[in-house]
């Protein structure tokens, strides 16, 4: 398990970035935005709910999603695994 925490909207290249995490590791958690309050500016995209159950399928896993019982009302946590 790898734990992504605030980043993975930074990064340039998403798929280059999930393809090489999944090469170490088959599970990995990720906490965003919550897409309902808009993105800041430093943020170089989006992820909505239908982008990582796109994500999910494109890397054949499987996608859970917790909201603000578990992270708090600005963030979204994500498991594929």
């Amino acid at each position: 398990y790898v734990g992504i925490y605030n980043y993975i909207d930074h990064v340039d290249n998403l798929s280059g970035f999930l393809k090489n995490i999944f090469k170490i590791t088959n599970s990995i958690g990720i906490i965003v935005e919550n897409s309902n309050r808009g993105y800041p500016i430093q943020h170089k995209f989006g992820l909505t709910e239908e982008n990582f159950n796109f994500i999910s399928k494109t890397f054949n896993k499987k996608l859970l999603k917790f909201g603000k019982n578990l992270v708090g009302p600005k963030s979204v946590f994500y498991l594929l695994y």
